[in-house]
């Protein structure tokens, strides 16, 4: 059949149709599983790269810590505190902050949102034992420093010194712990909602 025969009017419908269809597809689910998986990757590659810097780090502090324990007389015990809870808290931060290039390539949408809002949860817990570890250990630290390198200072002022560099030492850790914090459950919860939406679209369940 010639398209002599089709009014003009009848083209131009179809013509706009299959455009609107072309520029419908790349959004629709159909298609968009592995550029959904893609952008979960990179979304979460800080939050691995923060987790792979903790352990570079870790043992390098250890060491900091241990020679000026080992050049003052600091209890030694505070270093081995600091270790145990330090590489506990590092090797869960595996499971608890970095999201795993299994996840994103293995679990079904709907299987890997599962594990960003377990995840959140875990995060949330662990920050507050680990908060609630650090502190009395920040304040020990610091009384430990000051009657090793400071002997000289009055009673009173031992007492000064010490709740002043105790307290802007929390005041600044705890702040860079909520700011890492606060970034990682926003961004579980955006990669959550484009799961959430990817999986509507395909209708997975």
């Amino acid at each position: 059949m010639s398209n002599n025969n089709i009014p003009q009017d009848t083209l131009s419908n179809l013509r706009a149709g299959m455009e609107a269809l072309k520029n419908h597809l790349p959004s629709s689910g159909l298609i968009s599983d592995r550029e959904i998986r893609q952008a979960m990757r990179l979304k979460s590659i800080w939050m691995n790269h923060v987790v792979i810097g903790e352990f570079l780090t870790l043992p390098i502090v250890t060491i900091i810590l241990t020679t000026m324990a080992l050049a003052t007389g600091m209890n030694l015990w505070l270093i081995v505190v600091f270790a145990i809870v330090a590489f506990a808290d590092t090797f869960l931060d595996l499971r608890t902050f970095a999201v795993s290039k299994h996840w994103i390539q293995e679990e079904t949408l709907v299987g890997l949102s599962r594990r960003l809002i377990s995840q959140k949860k875990e995060r949330r817990r662990q920050t507050i034992v680990s908060t609630s570890l650090m502190m009395p250990w920040v304040i020990w630290f610091v009384y430990e420093y000051l009657k090793h390198c400071a002997p000289s200072l009055s009673e009173e002022m031992f007492k000064w010194v010490m709740g002043i560099m105790s307290g802007g030492i929390l005041l600044v850790a705890i702040g860079v712990i909520l700011l890492v914090y606060r970034k990682a459950q926003r961004t579980n919860d955006e990669m959550i909602r484009s799961l959430s939406d990817s999986a509507d679209a395909t209708g997975e369940a």
